[in-house]
């Protein structure tokens, strides 16, 4: 994976109007970004241990990327709370919270729930119709769970685009940076259950329910968080 995101990136970069200094700086951010995302994941998964001490230089080795993108991958992973820092400034995995974790989630669901009664009330025929399409193609794709996940993505995004609202997608967009995206892969069991509640908020939507549709989607999001908390205690992780 990192191995192809790093190749889209030099692409993205190579053309002949961006300054090399430009370049560079897209490029470090870039990569900061994609690995501040998968050491979350293991952290919010369970896979990274609070306590763990996390040290640049393995991390560069680890993911092929020099120790300045892996040192802002981890500040960004210290303001978010996910990381903390010891005496000598060495970074170790934080003990995360529970109610954090459930806070962000339905926070992340009244967002989303508005959006989703806003595109209600304005959507035209046309995009229900193209709404249903995509989760017509979602529910043939449950036994795949990373075409689900990305079809999944994509069901959400149109909504929240849709609600003609820019600050609720760029509030939105603040949230989403500080949480993993491949639910569908990391538990596939999820995927019935999420499927089913989409059919539930479509069906509300093409009713021009937006009352229902804003409940309907709180709670499918805001439901992940307690979801996400059994999963971890499950595993062993302390939370507090």
């Amino acid at each position: 994976m990192v191995v192809i995101l790093i190749f889209v990136l030099n692409q993205i970069t190579s053309g002949n109007d961006l300054h090399e200094g430009a370049q560079n700086k897209l490029t470090r951010v870039s990569l900061s970004l994609m690995v501040s995302e998968v050491i979350r994941g293991d952290i919010l998964y369970g896979r990274l241990q609070p306590g763990v001490r996390l040290a640049q230089q393995e991390l560069s080795e680890r993911f092929g990327v020099s120790r300045m993108p892996i040192r802002d991958a981890l500040r960004q992973l210290t303001f978010e709370g996910y990381l903390v820092q010891d005496v000598g400034s060495r970074c170790r995995v934080a003990t995360l919270s529970r109610q954090d974790i459930i806070d962000t989630f339905v926070v992340e669901g009244v967002l989303h729930g508005y959006a989703a009664r806003r595109f209600t009330e304005r959507a035209t025929d046309e995009e229900l119709a193209d709404l249903q399409a995509r989760h017509d193609e979602m529910d043939a794709s449950q036994d795949d769970p990373e075409k689900y996940g990305a079809l999944n993505w994509q069901f959400h995004r149109k909504i929240n685009y849709l609600s003609n609202s820019r600050k609720v997608v760029a509030a939105l967009k603040t949230i989403a940076m500080t949480m993993p995206r491949d639910f569908a892969v990391e538990f596939p069991e999820w995927v019935p259950g999420s499927n089913q509640e989409h059919a539930q908020i479509v069906a509300a939507m093409i009713q021009r329910d937006g009352a229902h549709v804003e409940g309907l989607m709180q709670k499918h999001i805001g439901v992940r968080g307690l979801e996400v908390v059994h999963y971890l205690e499950s595993k062993g992780v302390e939370l507090v």
